[in-house]
């Protein structure tokens, strides 16, 4: 069966869709629903016009660059959604341009650590639909597995004949099940779900789903030799916060005792910020035994292991070797 919308959401969708900006499935709900709402059915033939003529007064397609930053800057428009649902509609969006322009050869390069396209989007197909079914939205087809490497394996073997277009499908639907239902209840977005084993808010658990959605579109993108694309600066805000306030965990998981001791973490570049950090809320502030300095970019993906501790340039002002283990703490909880 495939996609339905509601009203509302159709009309938040008709500018998108009069320029041939939504995906397949929204386009086909789109003018589905258009088939039995007179309303939205004259909206669509009204923009449909507007944006012929505009086709016509150009006269040529719109260079590549301008028409992704248009379409990002549509996407983040379609409603008042929080950052963490642009974010996450952002790389879902991105990925899935990159996964639709794909041949057969692309779909089963190898990636750096050996997985194909294919493979990673079975493993993503397999996270979303736990998400999706903690979120009430779907029935679990792992039923109910809580070990994501289980979870994914388990997808890869049902998965293990069948083509590329049946683990796209299967990705999209899980995610845009999860799209829909940020976008459309706000007030949910606080509410705890339970996520590699803790109550996570479902902001954030958008936004570690943004992150590793990112991380993985680049790996695909670096099997087809195609340059890596980070988040935009407000969303890499996000994904930096996460990896950062994550550090403590991750120190206390691979046996850093921060002890009574602060860290101040400042990463530079678009979306980089300055962060003063403690093992537990009730350490008193102090003046910090480390500040650590280094770029957004690479902490992210140190954060994700896609950089090695030793290949994050970074300057050291204090205890160097707190700065040195803090380092290699930060890819503790990296994605598989």
């Amino acid at each position: 069966m495939g996609m339905t919308l509601e009203h509302d959401e159709v009309s938040q969708l008709l500018g998108a869709y009069a320029l041939d900006s939504c995906t397949s499935s929204e386009a086909a709900a789109i003018e589905d629903h258009g088939k039995t709402c007179p309303a939205c059915a004259a909206e669509i033939s009204r923009l449909r016009d507007a944006a012929g003529w505009l086709a016509v007064a150009t006269g040529r397609e719109p260079p590549a660059p301008l028409r992704t930053r248009v379409l990002d800057a549509a996407r983040a428009r379609r409603a008042p959604s929080a950052v963490s649902v642009v974010t996450y509609e952002t790389q879902l969006a991105r990925m899935t341009e990159l996964l639709e322009a794909l041949d057969d050869d692309g779909w089963h390069a190898p990636t750096a650590d050996g997985r194909t396209a294919h493979d990673l989007v079975v493993h993503l197909a397999a996270i979303e639909s736990l998400l999706a079914a903690r979120l009430g939205l779907d029935d679990d087809p792992l039923a109910g597995e809580p070990d994501l490497d289980a979870r994914t394996a388990a997808l890869l073997e049902r998965h293990r004949d069948a083509g590329p277009a049946r683990a796209l499908a299967a990705w999209r639907h899980y995610t845009d099940a999860v799209r829909r239902y940020a976008r459309l209840d706000q007030t949910d977005l606080h509410r705890r779900v339970e996520w590699v084993g803790v109550a996570m808010p479902l902001d954030r658990v958008l936004v570690n789903r943004a992150f590793e959605t990112w991380i993985h579109a680049d790996d695909i993108r670096g099997a087809v030799q195609l340059a890596m694309r980070p988040p935009p600066a407000a969303q890499m805000a996000l994904v930096a916060e996460l990896a950062v306030r994550s550090l403590p965990a991750a120190a206390r998981a691979t046996g850093v005792d921060l002890g009574s001791r602060t860290v101040r973490l400042v990463l530079t570049g678009d979306g980089g910020g300055d962060w003063l950090l403690r093992a537990r809320p009730d350490v008193p502030e102090s003046s910090p035994a480390v500040v650590l300095t280094a770029d957004v970019l690479d902490f992210c993906l140190l954060a994700a292991g896609r950089l090695a501790p030793t290949q994050v340039a970074h300057t050291v002002e204090g205890d160097a070797d707190l700065a040195s283990e803090l380092l290699f703490a930060a890819p503790a909880f990296a994605a598989a």
